[in-house]
């Protein structure tokens, strides 16, 4: 293998641990310090034997580890109980790193505003939540901002305990068959890979195959993948909610649509093609509007 590409996978892999501890510094949601001294204490032995552990993946070689380290912590909130999963050190750096080369052989990104991925060498695993929280902001505001949007609708929806119930396996034939990557085999070798671990951990976590944990980087990606596809499969089966534009931000959305287009008629079909794949729109925060003129 030529010197200057294993030069370059090891730099790609201590980015992303520098990434991974900028993470844990300033998004991750679980302290653990003992995963942050030992991310921090990582050698170039370390880097290359993780560079050896993706490169196997991408080729399909891997062998799946007996156990995963990760650690596991309730959080009280006011209306309910979230479980927050830390990765070990090394799962967090393989983890991300494949999720990154697995973006980057597709080639393309989702359509939300949540947790893109930050491909720079430096700063975070993704790009600074806040400015992407007001960019989404900014633009779901300009339809009660402009009057050439007047005669339009919106309808607000998320959906119920999203990370919890979404279910990586409905759209993986979908996504594993995309036409178009340029390396389509390290992407499916991948791809395939993530999917199986995060089912070991969901097993190991809560004993069963849905859901994503909350925490590591990788999950919000797939997460994101997943559901983007489960909407993309909506649209293009109902082609006469073709006009409605969607503003996503992780599972809250903001459906915006000409008056022409029947308001309840779309919440049920979307509703029910979730259903269908595991998913549940939250009815008590459900919320229609009708002609956006009468809010200007």
């Amino acid at each position: 293998m030529d010197v200057n590409h294993v030069s370059n996978n090891i730099n790609f892999v201590e980015s992303i641990v520098n990434k991974e501890i900028n993470y844990f510094m300033y998004n991750d949601e679980v302290y653990h310090l003992q995963t942050l001294y030992k991310m921090k204490s990582f050698s170039y032995y370390d880097y290359c034997k993780i560079e050896e552990i993706i490169t196997n993946i991408e080729m399909g070689k891997y062998h799946l580890p007996a156990q995963i380290e990760f650690y596991q912590y309730i959080r009280q909130e006011e209306d309910k109980q979230r479980r927050l999963i830390s990765l070990g050190a090394q799962e967090r750096v393989v983890t991300t790193a494949l999720v990154n080369k697995m973006i980057m052989y597709l080639q393309r990104d989702y359509s939300s505003y949540s947790y893109h991925l930050n491909f720079g060498m430096e700063g975070d695993v993704f790009y600074p939540w806040i400015s992407s929280w007001i960019r989404f902001k900014n633009d779901v505001s300009q339809y009660f901002s402009y009057p050439i949007f007047e005669n339009f609708c919106c309808a607000k929806v998320d959906i119920k305990g999203f990370y919890d119930n979404i279910y990586l396996q409905t759209m993986f034939d979908n996504i594993i068959q995309y036409k178009g990557i340029k390396q389509h085999e390290k992407f499916s070798n991948i791809y395939r890979y993530l999917n199986i671990i995060n089912e070991k951990i969901m097993l190991g976590s809560v004993g069963d195959l849905r859901g994503v944990p909350q925490g590591p980087a990788y999950a919000r990606v797939l997460a994101e993948m997943v559901l983007d596809e489960m909407l993309s499969q909506f649209f293009e089966k109902y082609l006469l909610y073709q006009a409605v534009k969607v503003y996503r931000y992780v599972d809250d959305m903001f459906l915006f649509f000409p008056s022409r287009i029947d308001g309840e008629s779309l919440i049920s079909d979307l509703s029910i093609f979730l259903e269908e794949r595991g998913l549940h729109l939250n009815t008590k925060k459900l919320k229609t509007m009708e002609k956006l003129g009468n809010y200007l």
